[in-house]
C-alpha cells in the first residue's frame, strides 16, 4: 500500500502513526513485521510504502 505525505510532515512520525493504525485491523496477520518505508519522492509528497 502506498501513502503520500507532505514534505512538511515528519516521515518517521508518519510511518509510526500509519503502522500503529494499520495493526488494529484483523486482516493484518504479521503485526510485528508490519512497517512503512520511504519509497520515492513525488512532486508534492514523500511516498511511503506499507
Amino acid at each position: 500500500m502506498s501513502v503520500g505525505i507532505s514534505y512538511a510532515d515528519d516521515p518517521e512520525k508518519a510511518a509510526e502513526l500509519i503502522v500503529e493504525q494499520i495493526k488494529q485491523y484483523d486482516f493484518v496477520v504479521k503485526k510485528q513485521e508490519t512497517a512503512a518505508f520511504a519509497k520515492d519522492f513525488g512532486n508534492s509528497s514523500v511516498n511511503l510504502v506499507l
